[in-house]
């Protein structure tokens, strides 16, 4: 064991490495030849220990207890800790590195996860396994009872990735579609007040092309190229700017202002209320009564007598006009208002179909919209709701001048 480093180290006498890993506090090479060596990892290794048993390894994944190892004729084997079933052969005794054991009941498997005392894989058509710890419904079989073999995961569809965190896992179909399943600690898979979900739920409308569970957050990137995170933000780990934590997917801060300028309009479309709409709970998206497109907002049913519903955003505007669609349905005592910089433009109520709003003029610089939807004490009139759809926004990201959207390089100023 050699003394702790400050930076650094160029590892020697491992030959051609194609992937690396840890187990505790021991580090494990995958060579080219498809061997495993192992060292101790707090420092650098002075010397390497080849794992006996195994050959022709093509992948590896390892938790802080177990490890997992893909071999060419894809097969998965496994070693470490079993206390909970993650080796997958059936007992629950610890499995020597120098030991390994075939994990049972799989086969033509492509890609495995290993986390906390879970595991994952994923066969040649996209079926998805599991097996080991399963409190709060890691392993989505729609039970909490751990399993000792693989069992498949609840679902049809076809799965290409898999990523487990210490409470929930995610998993990546071939159409984009996320899934999670497990721990909902602070609403890392769905805004509500389920505490856990056995099977696999929908973790967003978006495509995606890329994600990571972590303990508590998730990570992901869509098709468009956004970076989005959600759930727990202790110290900023969303990368949004803040320690807030997401209950819907956060643009990552770099990004910010490049999603809403793309889509040129509001964001609905994403097929989620974006996050840079502060709602306070009663707006909702739904995708059977839009203007255009897909996708619109409305004013839920849990908004009583006397309570306000408000959808609220600041904008780096050039000067050029806001307009929005809306719809109303409600008693004429019912108000929705829109303000722009705590100044009332406009206010509606009654019934009205889907109307195209006024143009109301704004300056270049940041400017706060607001709309409140505020229901009086007496009866209800027909559905007691009103819809926001198109709002049509002059961004200038880059204060240039130019709005977004005849912008050629809109984040970047234009030098004369």
């Amino acid at each position: 064991m050699g003394a702790s480093q400050s930076g650094p180290q160029k590892i020697v006498g491992t030959g051609v490495i194609k992937d690396i890993t840890t187990m505790g506090s021991y580090l494990y090479f995958l060579k080219d030849d498809g061997s495993l060596i192992y060292a101790y990892g707090y420092s650098k290794p002075s010397g390497f220990t080849a794992i006996s048993g195994l050959s022709d390894i093509t992948a590896i994944s390892a938790s802080s207890n177990h490890l997992l190892a893909l071999d060419s004729e894809k097969h998965v084997w496994a070693f470490g800790s079993n206390s909970r079933g993650q080796i997958g052969n059936g007992t629950t005794i610890t499995v020597a590195n120098t030991a390994a054991v075939k994990v049972s009941k799989i086969s033509d498997i492509v890609s495995i996860e290993a986390a906390g005392s879970q595991s994952f894989a994923i066969d040649s058509n996209g079926k998805l396994y599991a097996w080991g710890y399963n409190s709060y419904g890691l392993l989505g079989d729609g039970t909490n009872t751990n399993r000792n073999v693989p069992v498949a995961v609840n679902t049809s569809e076809v799965v290409t990735k898999v990523s487990a965190g210490s409470n929930h896992t995610l998993f990546l179909t071939t159409s984009g579609k996320l899934f999670g399943m497990g721990r909902n600690y602070d609403k890392v898979l769905r805004n509500s007040s389920d505490s856990s979900f056995y099977t696999p739920i929908l973790v967003s409308n978006r495509v995606i092309t890329e994600m990571e569970a972590g303990s508590s957050s998730s990570l992901m990137a869509t098709a468009e190229g956004d970076s989005l995170g959600i759930g727990r933000n202790y110290n900023g780990l969303l990368g949004d700017g803040t320690n807030t934590s997401r209950q819907i997917p956060s643009q990552v801060k770099w990004n910010f202002d490049g999603a809403l300028s793309s889509q040129t309009i509001e964001g609905f479309e994403w097929g989620e209320i974006p996050p840079y709409w502060l709602n306070n709970g009663y707006w909702q998206l739904e995708d059977s009564n839009a203007s255009s497109g897909s996708y619109a907002v409305s004013v839920n049913d849990e908004l009583n007598d006397n309570e306000s519903a408000t959808l609220i955003s600041e904008f780096t505007t050039g000067a050029g006009n806001i307009s929005f669609d809306y719809k109303t349905n409600s008693e004429e005592y019912d108000f929705l208002t829109f303000y722009i910089d705590g100044v009332e433009k406009a206010s509606y109520s009654g019934t009205n179909p889907w109307t195209t709003s006024d143009n109301f003029a704004v300056d270049a610089g940041l400017h706060k919209l607001e709309w409140h939807y505020i229901k009086d004490g007496g009866t209800s009139e027909g559905q007691d709701t009103v819809w926001l759809d198109n709002i049509n926004i002059p961004l200038d990201s880059d204060q240039d001048g130019t709005i977004d959207t005849n912008d050629a390089t809109p984040f970047t100023t234009d030098q004369n």
